[in-house]
């Protein structure tokens, strides 16, 4: 239903390579007049393309009727609706979810880290949460640095460190709702200090598998920093 009735075996799959990146990054808030109470990354999935256009008719399909799926239900959570609109950026065209009227206020629902957008660069279709982020990968797709692929047919990531940005946009909620389940200020504010401090000591850790020609390999490594 979500690719219009196609076949995913016969008309989604064969138009998709190998390779999918779900990409997170800090996030400012210029499609609002205001700010969300709790502050979330980020987010947009990278999705290589066997056939370039028609995979991403297929994958505009899929956006438009997420978005329209998301208006319905937004209706009863009192959501401001959505509309598709699409403007150029540089050699791009930027499909995106563009609010009918602006959400005000300092303290907006979750709601409001959204605006989501799809774009497609080269062989690589973009679908993001927000139309910043997807304005940022159109540009780094366009140049990426050349880099030689580990021998990793597995391989996640995690930058905790990363997170602490997060953590400091919602501090006065995160010990609010420390108190709230019985602590003292005191003991919320020494956690939240303590939690920013073990994610800033943390460079990375990744788990990883490879594959040679007689063995399986399954790395765990961690980084300090």
């Amino acid at each position: 239903n979500l690719f219009g009735g196609q076949d995913f075996g016969e008309d989604v799959l064969p138009a998709i390579g190998s390779i999918m990146t779900l990409v997170t990054a800090r996030q400012t808030f210029e499609h609002l007049d205001g700010a969300p109470g709790v502050k979330i990354p980020g987010f947009a999935l990278i999705v290589n393309l066997e056939k370039p256009q028609e995979g991403a008719d297929l994958f505009q399909l899929l956006f438009q009727t997420i978005i329209t799926i998301t208006n319905f239900e937004g209706k009863d959570k009192m959501r401001a609706p959505w509309i598709l609109s699409a403007q150029a950026y540089k050699k791009h065209s930027i499909t995106f979810a563009k609010y009918t009227r602006k959400p005000q206020g300092a303290n907006l629902p979750v709601s409001a880290n959204f605006q989501p957008a799809a774009v497609l660069v080269g062989n690589k279709f973009v679908i993001s949460s927000t139309v910043q982020l997807a304005k940022a990968l159109a540009d780094a797709l366009e140049s990426p640095t050349p880099k030689a692929r580990a021998n990793r047919n597995f391989n996640l990531e995690l930058r905790p460190a990363a997170w602490v940005p997060v953590l400091h946009d919602n501090r006065k909620q995160v010990i609010a709702q420390a108190i709230q389940k019985g602590q003292t200020i005191e003991q919320a504010r020494w956690g939240t200090n303590a939690a920013e401090q073990i994610l800033k000591s943390l460079g990375l850790l990744r788990l990883s598998t490879s594959v040679g020609r007689e063995n399986f390999t399954v790395k765990l490594e961690a980084r300090w920093q």
